[in-house]
């Protein structure tokens, strides 16, 4: 890249990492200088007074909308998409596909240093992260599957006021733009991002501010209004404990919600609240030892015995097992990540060299097998899902490593595709 002028240095918007913007101090910190005139170099002045001037909605999803369009059209793109970094939050979150808004946002949280780790600080200059965090990759892979195409990603920076340090300012990411096969070279692209944005940027940070801060304002009122609730039943357990869980299958949007209290003098799990109604209302309480629900749960899906097999091993009601599984099933879903890691080329080779020494197998990446698991026939499915034991289910595949470790799974295949059904490559 050429050497920067006195222009590029003071740009309005602060230049993004792939300008390489050199910086006067240490650290992600810059001092707030006067600002002169810019220059546009790739944009048409009149479009960007045109974006400019449409740019008068009070919603950022309308405003992303309109900043999509303009930039597809600007750059011949196929798709052009933001993923909104908040660094309260610690979230990355998709509103607007082009110009589609999403009824219900694609999200995903990040960890504490994932959005700073987007640009680093390397000799004087300001560049991007080699890789993308796994999570915000898998919030991409929800929208664009993989081999549509190519894929550039643009980050944009803003600065953000320093606390306690008047006229000092950090470096931070505030947007990924994403564009999808576009005609156009990277260069021309991180460009015209940059030029837009230095015009545009200001806008959309305010409306998202002000959306964020009307949100948290709103989740402060349900939460007051949640314990002005729950203040009126504490003169019983049962009706308190209730009320708290009739409040999060509220908030929450939930079916059903249930809340178990550990009895320590028995080491029981006791249901206070099963599926929203409280023990004192049910002839007789839920009981289960502490470490009998997973060992159930983990027994259903290891042997695939029915609820009747399982209540007698361990000799508890069939609806007792069904809302076990159900509910170690919520709780897992809920808690773990719905992504598993790829493992990388180190890991593979630790596979293959566990494989050999504890099997005397070499050259082996992982043991495949199948499960078939009993659905309602879909409607005109034809045979599709009819499997040689003569009832209908699809195909739950897995591959493990010689720890028996999962590292791959696959969900939904007709069931033809068992595992013998696999060839070496």
């Amino acid at each position: 890249m050429s050497k920067e002028s006195e222009e590029e240095k003071h740009a309005v918007f602060v230049t993004p990492p792939y300008c390489k913007t050199k910086c006067k101090d240490t650290g992600l910190v810059f001092e707030e200088d006067e600002i002169p005139l810019s220059t546009l170099e790739i944009s048409d002045p009149g479009h960007v007074l045109r974006l400019c001037e449409n740019l008068t909605d009070r919603s950022t999803n309308r405003l992303e909308l309109k900043i999509n369009r303009y930039l597809k059209l600007e750059t011949l793109s196929e798709m052009v998409f933001m993923i909104n970094l908040l660094t309260v939050s610690e979230e990355a979150v998709i509103n607007v596909l082009y110009d589609k808004i999403l009824d219900s946002p694609k999200r995903t949280p990040l960890a504490d240093d994932t959005i700073g780790n987007i640009i680093k600080y390397k000799d004087e200059c300001l560049i991007c992260a080699e890789t993308l965090d796994p999570k915000i990759q898998g919030l991409i892979d929800e929208v664009i599957p993989k081999g549509s195409g190519d894929l550039t990603i643009v980050p944009i920076v803003a600065k953000e006021q320093r606390t306690n340090v008047p006229n000092r300012y950090a470096m931070c990411p505030v947007y990924l733009i994403c564009f999808l096969n576009s005609r156009k070279d990277t260069h021309y692209i991180s460009s015209l991002v940059n030029e837009t944005f230095r015009y545009c940027l200001a806008i959309l940070l305010n409306t998202r501010e002000c959306e964020e801060e009307r949100r948290l304002k709103q989740q402060c009122q349900s939460l007051l209004t949640v314990a002005r609730k729950l203040f009126s039943h504490l003169g019983d357990l049962s009706d308190l404990l209730k009320e708290i869980m009739s409040e999060a299958r509220r908030l929450t949007n939930a079916e059903r919600c249930s809340l178990f209290l550990l009895d320590p003098d028995h080491m029981h799990l006791v249901a206070k609240v099963f599926d929203g109604v409280s023990s004192a209302e049910k002839s007789q309480e839920v009981r289960i030892a502490k470490d009998q629900g997973i060992a159930v749960f983990y027994r259903y899906l290891a042997s695939g015995n029915t609820f009747t097999d399982l209540q007698y091993t361990f000799r508890m009601g069939i609806k007792t097992i069904s809302y076990i599984v159900r509910e170690v099933c919520k709780a897992i879903w809920s808690e773990l990540q719905i992504y598993m890691k790829i493992p990388s080329e180190e890991e593979w080779l630790m596979i293959a060299n566990n494989f050999e020494s504890a099997s005397n197998f070499p050259l082996c990446l992982g043991a495949v097998d199948g499960k078939h698991i009993r659905v309602i026939k879909p409607e005109e499915s034809g045979s599709m899902f009819l499997n040689y034991k003569h009832y209908f289910s699809i195909v739950l595949m897995a591959v493990v490593d010689s720890n028996y470790n999962f590292i791959f799974i696959d969900v939904g295949a007709y069931v033809k595709e068992c595992d013998s059904a696999y060839k070496y490559i």
